[in-house]
């Protein structure tokens, strides 16, 4: 007997950090937990700004803290309706990026930086950005460059295209001109096929005029090449959007060659999410009079 309550007593003195730490992890977690919701809530000075509360029974609220002490927060939605609610109820508190229209949240359009293709005058806030997919096969990026800088490229992965045959770009572009519903870019387009010696591109400049809702983009692109230099045509795009719902915006984005009088036309629906954005559209040219799809999607952070 003396033996066994000896070895007992060395198991548990042997093990006694071990034992100690699970039973305090254990009785420290809900505690921590706790302590890490408290910080993350706080009451945001800009009264355009939106949050959103996740509570531990499932319920989803988009609004605004009003106040919270040490058990209790007051919360408004953006509908008006004001809930208490214990701060242990609390799962996960964010700060969401869009607006509220009549009582109804819109998130922003994470890529607004473009139409289909073609750019238009926004870049994205620094620290903002986006990855995705554009016609299924040319994996894409782009990522806000301190205040009014963006830089964005990519690469094709054609199936059966060895790496010398996929196409590399890059795409970078600067916000020079900022009033009201007016904004004004430049950038440039530079592409390169794996294998080639030479590269090719434009120099663009862009206009947005509008709102989030409804608002219009033009561009002067001058292509050039390796090769040859600057060419004798110029391009200009001009697309429109039109914000229809919170996740819908419809948009028409049109090419128009300066030399031959080649022209592409194309109209199409982006959903927007809160993270995440889908395209799909249509588009034709002058020079063949047939439709062909145009499939894009972005996840934003």
């Amino acid at each position: 007997m003396a033996t066994n309550n000896s070895r007992l007593a060395n198991f548990r003195f042997k093990h006694f950090p071990f034992l100690a730490t699970i039973c305090f992890g254990t009785l420290a977690a809900p505690t921590t937990g706790l302590a890490q919701t408290t910080r993350s809530m706080r009451l945001l000075e800009d009264t355009t700004r939106i949050q959103e509360v996740n509570l531990r029974d499932g319920t989803r609220l988009i609004g605004r803290i009003l106040s919270f002490a040490l058990e209790t927060v007051e919360f408004r939605t953006v509908s008006g309706v004001a809930v208490d609610f214990a701060v242990s109820d609390v799962s996960t508190i964010h700060e969401l990026r869009g607006v509220v229209r009549e009582g109804e949240f819109w998130p922003d359009d994470g890529s607004d930086s473009r139409l289909f293709l073609a750019p238009t005058a926004r870049v994205p806030a620094p620290g903002e950005g986006y990855f995705g997919v554009y016609e299924l096969f040319v994996p894409s990026f782009g990522a806000g460059v301190g205040s009014n800088a963006m830089i964005s490229g990519g690469m094709s992965i054609v199936p059966g295209a060895s790496l010398d045959e996929q196409v590399f770009y890059v795409a970078p572009k600067f916000q020079f001109f900022e009033r009201e519903n007016v904004i004004g870019a430049v950038g440039l387009f530079w592409v390169k096929p794996g294998s080639s010696n030479g590269s090719a591109g434009m120099v663009f400049g862009t206009v947005t005029a509008g709102s989030d809702i409804a608002s219009l983009s033009a561009t002067l692109a001058f292509p050039f090449s390796s090769r040859s230099g600057f060419l004798e045509q110029q391009v200009i795009s001009v697309g429109a959007e039109v914000r229809a719902a919170s996740d819908l915006k419809f948009i028409t984005e049109n090419w128009f060659s300066l030399g031959n009088g080649e022209s592409v036309f194309s109209f199409g629906v982006r959903a927007i999410g809160r993270k995440a954005s889908f395209e799909v559209a249509a588009a034709t040219s002058t020079e063949e009079l047939i439709l062909f799809p145009v499939v894009n999607v972005s996840f934003n952070w």
